[in-house]
């Protein structure tokens, strides 16, 4: 009954694709060739311990005790400055490490030295001040105020930089010392529970994230090391390992988070469901030619093309007003030939089919997605490193569609070993067209045991079965 359950949901998702695309999909079958049964592909998970199902278990319990790690703007800028200049400094100047108090200690620590990196960086991917203060606020304090989060806590960050790959990165373990104002935190690696201690030394350099803990102002941090978490009375065994461990076994009894191929995978793999997300969707992301004419007129936070960086064109007359008409705005002398710039969408997102025809059942949502500066090391390997919001449908509910969009270092953490750069020039629309009986939710910042379940449940059959096949 489960597995109906999750086929039932993936093929409402499936109808998402409009019906003129299906058709065009469909091939006859001949009764004498006969197309080959797929193999089945069944997950077994037969690991007393597995470092990405650790991580997991780890980010689940910090993100209960206010703890983030996430990658930060200027912690990325800081890292693309020529390396003799952060080779022996940090961003945080107090080592990597700093506890901030008060909302001057912020400005100065995290927003003055952050405005002062982006001097000589291109303009549309220069953050202005609320950008960068909004973006913290979101990736380390669950979107709320840093204003009002400093008047009864502080906050303790730790820059985190050349390590080797993400399961063998330092995270922490946090752990209340039962009724008392004193907060443990223990230093560890998720390898630890794979008998991994020992990693090439600066194997990947740099990688930069913060980790974050938000704490009440009477509350004591108690910082440890794995290895001194409890008393190792066996000489035969490494403390860290065995620490390590035991606070796998006891997250894992707590949780008790499935294990799947998503669960126990590393975050790569989520990423190649997202892509075949979009993929099965439909949803289609290209510059079009309205782009080319003002996309020096725009800016990703100060001037959209769109407000919100959304749109929901319903009708052709609402194309021309909130496409064509917003064109002419930014740029009144711009040569707007509507034909060509209707016909340029049409092939671009709509499979060639005509506007008229396909809004005649469907709606078309439109997402602004802007190139963000990734880190990149630029002078080693001789490349910028960019990244783009991908759009992501994750669930049909009633007649709802729930949308979201996706960062790859929300996943990964600047390791992005091999995934490719958007291939489009600063600025590109997302377009996902869906059925007109349907309403469209946004979310941004959802949260990523949310977003496994979704992809788990709505996507992961499907891409088991078009990659496990003949």
């Amino acid at each position: 009954m489960k597995t109906k359950l999750v086929w039932t949901k993936f093929s409402v998702i499936s109808l998402l694709i409009p019906a003129l695309s299906l058709a065009s999909c469909i091939q006859p079958v001949s009764i004498i060739d006969k197309p080959k049964p797929k193999k089945v592909h069944k997950f077994v998970f037969n690991k007393e311990y597995d470092s990405s199902y650790f991580l997991n278990l780890l980010r689940k319990n910090n993100d209960e005790l206010n703890s983030k790690t996430a990658t930060f703007y200027g912690l990325n800028l800081f890292y693309n400055q020529d390396e003799k200049i952060h080779k022996k400094n940090f961003f945080l100047e107090n080592k990597g490490v700093e506890t901030i108090k008060t909302l001057a200690q912020f400005q100065k620590t995290i927003i003055n030295k952050t405005i002062e990196l982006t001097k000589n960086i291109p303009d549309y991917l220069k953050k202005p001040e609320f950008e960068i203060k909004k973006e913290f606020e979101d990736k380390f304090l669950n979107g709320k105020s840093v204003n009002d989060v400093l008047e009864n806590n502080n906050i303790n960050l730790v820059e985190v930089t050349n390590q080797w790959k993400l399961n063998s990165s330092y995270s922490y373990y946090l752990e209340k010392n039962g009724n008392s104002n004193t907060l443990n935190v223990i230093f560890l690696k998720p390898s630890y529970v794979e008998d991994e201690t020992m990693v090439p030394d600066k194997f990947f350099k740099n990688k930069p994230y913060f980790i974050s803990i938000v704490y009440p102002k009477n509350t004591k941090i108690n910082f440890k090391y794995a290895y001194s978490y409890k008393p190792i009375t066996n000489p035969n065994v490494e403390p860290s390992i065995e620490n390590a461990k035991l606070i796998y076994k006891k997250l894992e009894q707590k949780y008790n988070i499935p294990k799947t191929e998503i669960s126990t995978s590393s975050n790569f793999f989520m990423l190649k469901v997202i892509d075949f997300s979009q993929k099965l969707n439909n949803i289609k992301t290209f510059r079009p030619k309205v782009l080319d004419l003002i996309a020096e007129k725009i800016d990703p936070w100060n001037n959209t093309f769109f407000p919100e960086k959304q749109v929901i064109i319903r009708t052709a007359q609402e194309f021309r007003e909130k496409i064509l008409r917003r064109t002419f705005k930014l740029d009144p002398f711009a040569k707007i030939d509507s034909q060509n710039l209707i016909l340029d969408f049409e092939t671009k997102f709509l499979d060639g089919k005509k506007l008229d025809e396909v809004l005649k059942n469907n709606n078309i949502f439109i997402y602004e997605t802007w190139k963000q500066l990734g880190w990149g090391n630029f002078k080693e390997i001789g490349w910028d490193k960019f990244e783009d919001e991908k759009l992501l449908l994750r669930k049909m509910e009633n007649n709802n569609i729930f949308l979201t969009t996706i960062s790859k270092t929300d996943f990964i953490l600047n390791f992005f070993g091999g995934i490719p750069d958007p291939d489009f020039e600063k600025v590109a629309f997302q377009v996902l067209v869906f059925p007109k009986d349907k309403n469209i939710v946004f979310e941004k910042n959802i949260n990523r045991f949310e977003l496994m379940k979704n992809l788990e449940e709505n996507y992961l059959p499907k891409y088991k079965e078009e990659n496990t096949g003949n």
